[in-house]
């Protein structure tokens, strides 16, 4: 196993940046807008490279906000308002049991999509370095 002389959470130093790097959450030199406070607590129960979340619910996570972006770039380009429920419905449409497997993050997607466009970007920018870096650690785990 190639990670065995690593000590926990060392491998998450070459490959994968912590939120903070992206741009969100707070950091001790700045003040924390509420946005940022949105990514504060998902650090606090997924980790800053989300370490604590399973690979398939990070999948899921970065599915749903594909989703939502894209129905919202639609709503946008045929010069509609989203409706206030399109991240329940992108939730729906992408992972329905998400409401029942991860409650906690259904809540924070709610949150997520009330941040502007830029910041959603950033924060999938985050779960897809975090999905490579994570392939790429199993298949030399299983070399």
């Amino acid at each position: 196993m190639m990670t065995q002389n690593l000590y926990p959470g060392e491998h998450y130093r070459f490959g994968s940046q912590p939120l903070g790097y992206y741009g969100l959450g707070s950091t001790g030199s700045q003040l924390s807008s509420e946005e940022d406070l949105i990514f504060d607590d998902l650090i606090e129960e997924y980790g800053a490279r989300f370490e604590k979340m399973e690979r398939l619910t990070k999948l899921a996570f970065r599915a749903v906000l594909a989703n939502y972006l894209y129905q919202l770039e639609i709503c946008e380009s045929a010069l509609a308002s989203p409706p206030e429920t399109l991240i329940l419905e992108a939730i729906d449409q992408t992972y329905p049991a998400l409401w029942q497997e991860e409650p906690h993050l259904c809540e924070y997607l709610e949150q997520i999509a009330m941040l502007d466009k830029t910041r959603i970007e950033s924060l999938l920018e985050a779960l897809t370095a975090q999905l490579h870096h994570d392939h790429l650690l199993t298949k030399k785990e299983a070399a």
